[in-house]
């Protein structure tokens, strides 16, 4: 398995506030609306040579490092995810053996639009998936990538959207995910903002 993606949704916490003057609940309130008004979190990664901005909405950025086992042999892969109400974003990153790659299939070795088109596949099966679209594009000219939006069900057979990027920039295969409980919310401001910040380091 490539990739095992969890949702985890957190829930609301009310802060309810001690009795106060008239003056103090003033300020409170002007606080908590700026308080709302937040940046995008910009993640930066050194040795994965890339950066990019997570939803404001999601909170702390948590990672994770597992080996995995994939068609071209084990790889460590890195992720960073950040939960929302009713949404989540990952960036995650592994790399791939090219020697291995050309061992297995020398087709996907020498075209990676077909390598990212079979990596996509993977992991919506994996996921137990259905396909609704796909995107190919190539991203600033210097590397392939493939977009994908789908569906799987999640906890209490509920569907789940999710919008997936895959990018190849060898060795390296670079995965953007974000996720909703609700429909088209894979499109929205935030989500957009979120795949088109991912920049690579220039080398």
């Amino acid at each position: 398995m490539l990739i095992r993606v969890f949702i985890v949704f957190f829930g609301l916490t009310l802060l309810l506030a001690d009795p106060a003057d008239a003056y103090a609940r003033k300020k409170r309130r002007v606080y908590k609306k700026r308080s709302v008004v937040l940046k995008p979190k910009k993640f930066i990664h050194y040795d994965g040579n890339f950066s990019i901005l997570f939803p404001s909405s999601h909170g702390e950025i948590k990672g994770d490092t597992s080996n995995i086992s994939t068609t071209f042999g084990p790889t460590e892969f890195y992720a960073y995810v950040s939960n929302g109400v009713q949404s989540a974003s990952m960036i995650a990153f592994y790399e791939l053996d090219v020697k291995k790659v050309q061992e297995k299939d020398s087709v996907l070795a020498k075209n990676s639009k077909i390598l990212l088109d079979s990596l996509q596949q993977q992991l919506i099966a994996n996921l137990g998936g259905t396909m609704q679209r796909k995107v190919k594009i190539v991203r600033e000219g210097l590397y392939h990538s493939r977009i994908a939006y789908f569906t799987a069900k999640g906890e209490g057979n509920k569907t789940v959207y999710f919008k997936c990027e895959n990018v190849y920039a060898p060795p390296r295969i670079y995965q953007l995910l974000y996720q909703s409980s609700i429909k088209n919310a894979t499109d929205n401001a935030e989500a957009k903002k979120f795949f088109q910040s991912f920049s690579l380091k220039k080398k």
